[in-house]
């Protein structure tokens, strides 16, 4: 009976006779064939990236619309920009425009985030959390053109007037408080243009009159495509912030927020947006009048 340590050894020698036969002389023996698992993950790298779930109405350019199926904006472009600092991909969710629903969203962890020209209030920080400010809008205010719009009239609170905002914007609650208009309210900026196209004209005592109110750099290109129809009467009104919303409990991702929006400035790459952005903005019609 051979012992247990010869009987070791010829297993080893076994073996080892065995892969030499398999060998051509010159070659090293190969590894094993990957696993499926293994190829699998060196063939999809995105698989185990992060990803940033971003909400946005798409209704709102230049920061965000749609050309056809296609994603476009500056905010499109500065969250793309942002997602790459933080390592992550971005998957977006689309919304109309409401508050509620977004800090809900977020409260949910349906989304990570929210970026859709939301303008910085002492109101909306109670239910969501904002980043440093990426933007500085303000209002402006819209007539047609065959309406000898004279400046006293806003000033003096429009008496008599209809004014026409989107519904739970800064825009409506700025009116509501400063105008003595009959405030309109309207779910999208299509429609608030479409209303003061069908809007009869305003006399010419001032009396009254059909006018619309939204931020400006949005009203503007909105009303690019019936230039001929509109003009903007006033603007600068009530200068307010734009920020990036996230949950209130979601510091982590503030603080990687801001901190890669600072990094976007101090690198040149939010300039070049801008600079895209506004580029584009001033070949519209109405920049040209």
């Amino acid at each position: 009976m051979r012992s247990p340590a010869i009987a070791v050894t010829l297993t080893a020698c076994i073996i080892a006779a065995c892969v030499c036969a398999q060998t051509p002389p010159g070659e090293k023996a190969q590894a094993p064939p990957p696993s499926v698992n293994d190829q699998a993950k060196a063939e999809s790298p995105l698989d185990s990236q992060r990803t940033l779930r971003v909400i946005s109405a798409f209704d709102s350019p230049p920061f965000a619309y749609k050309k056809g199926i296609t994603r476009s904006g500056f905010e499109v472009d500065l969250i793309e920009a942002l997602a790459r600092e933080l390592g992550a991909k971005v998957g977006w969710v689309e919304m109309n425009f409401n508050i509620n629903m977004y800090a809900s969203a977020l409260d949910r962890g349906s989304a990570d985030a929210a970026i859709s020209s939301i303008s910085i209030t002492p109101d909306r920080k109670e239910k969501i959390a904002f980043s440093h400010p990426y933007y500085r809008a303000s209002f402006a205010v819209a007539v047609k053109k065959d309406v000898d719009w004279q400046h006293n009239w806003f000033t003096s609170g429009l008496k008599g007037w209809k004014v026409g905002v989107m519904r739970n914007t800064t825009a409506e609650s700025w009116a509501r408080k400063n105008l003595d208009a009959n405030v309109e309210t309207y779910a999208s900026i299509d429609r608030l243009a479409q209303a003061l196209k069908n809007s009869k004209g305003a006399l010419k005592s001032g009396r009254a009159g059909f006018c619309i109110m939204h931020d400006e750099a949005i009203l503007k290109w909105v009303l690019s495509d019936y230039s001929y129809h509109f003009e903007i009467v006033e603007r600068k009104i009530a200068q307010e912030d734009y920020g990036i919303a996230v949950s209130k409990g979601n510091t982590k991702l503030l603080t990687e927020l801001n901190a890669a929006l600072e990094k976007l400035r101090a690198n040149g790459t939010y300039k070049k947006l801008r600079t895209k952005w506004y580029r584009q903005a001033e070949d519209l019609p109405l920049f040209n009048e």
